[in-house]
């Protein structure tokens, strides 16, 4: 009798694995992946969506999406995972939490029926996660610093502007900005403020320049939102083409702002490449195989998630053509270019 056990051990188990854990195409079945975004309607979420039917064909033909978009409010987002648990049936999550301290419920209910998630952009405090997607933050700040140094000389009042402060992503490149800048004993950072009410902006802006007489070299912002509000501001005195101006997200009106010689530069975050990336990661965990994280680990609490970046590349006034030639991101024609 222990023969056979031994003897038949071995295959209980390899159809165990073929049955629950992802050699889903020797099943005939696809991955079904459910993706929760906070909000679809944000820019940088289209262009998630986008990137995940960019995804290699060998990924897309063993997934199934379902898509769900909260509006910014955490019940919807309760409701829309519970049902994608209990009615879809998916068998793994990509998850955008809209506020990830008040989402309780729906992460205790991932939890108990034992669905993998990857997170994108944001991450769950102490829950468990396999993967954890953002743009590459440390790259794009070098960017930001060095476009700054490079067309100050190295001298001059900067302004800082930074998003919510609760992000990561806005701490990670405000403060590797100023690291950066500090470095350089002629440049002078004369405000730094994280906003998380944006109508503040515009009259913080024109307080600085008052109280500096427009004596401003350059302005930093880790949003093209915050930028171009920014901008506005050195429009009305005819600033724009003389204060260096740096955002971050290569959105369209930052593009238009590119093209017509007001915003100085901004960096493209990837999120194409970010929604190609957690496909793969969701599809790759489910048939059992490491997530292409380069070694790279996000601690989070005493987890180590595995980190996912984006490929990020700045562009300017001077390079701003082959945001059209090299990338999928945009054409000539969406901003009336031949």
């Amino acid at each position: 009798m222990k023969n056979i056990i031994k003897f038949i051990l071995p295959f209980v188990i390899i159809l165990l694995i073929l049955d629950y854990s992802g050699c889903w195409r020797l099943r005939g079945e696809k991955i079904r992946v459910g993706i929760s975004f906070a909000d679809t309607n944000n820019v940088e979420i289209k262009q998630i969506i986008k990137g995940f039917h960019q995804a290699p064909d060998s990924i897309k033909n063993q997934s199934e999406l379902f898509i769900v978009s909260a509006n910014n409010d955490t019940t919807t987002q309760t409701k829309q995972i519970i049902d994608l648990i209990d009615e879809k049936k998916i068998d793994v999550l990509i998850l955008h939490c809209v506020n990830d301290l008040r989402a309780r419920e729906f992460l205790n209910k991932i939890e108990k029926e034992d669905i993998p998630v990857v997170s994108i952009l944001n991450i769950p405090l102490s829950r468990q996660v396999y993967g954890y997607l953002t743009p590459d933050y440390f790259l794009t700040a070098k960017y930001q610093s060095q476009y700054v140094i490079d067309n100050t000389l190295g001298q001059g009042n900067v302004i800082i502007l930074a998003g919510n402060s609760f992000s990561d992503m806005y701490t990670t490149l405000t403060y590797r900005n100023i690291d950066s800048l500090k470095k350089f004993p002629d440049i002078n950072i004369v405000f730094q403020k994280f906003y998380n009410y944006p109508n503040e902006i515009e009259s913080d802006v024109d307080s600085i320049l008052r109280i500096y007489n427009n004596n401003i070299k350059a302005i930093i912002a880790n949003d093209d939102a915050i930028i171009l509000k920014a901008i506005e501001v050195l429009k009305k005195k005819k600033l724009e083409k003389k204060i260096i101006t740096v955002g971050a997200g290569c959105t369209p009106d930052a593009v238009k702002s590119i093209l017509n010689g007001e915003l100085s530069m901004s960096v493209d975050l990837g999120y194409e490449d970010l929604g190609t990336q957690a496909l793969t990661a969701a599809v790759d965990m489910m048939n059992l195989l490491p997530l292409k994280d380069n070694g790279l680990k996000y601690k989070n609490d005493e987890q180590k998630v595995s980190w996912i970046l984006s490929k990020v590349k700045s562009y300017n006034q001077k390079n701003i053509k082959y945001l059209f030639e090299q990338s999928n991101k945009y054409s000539k024609s969406d901003f009336g270019l031949k």
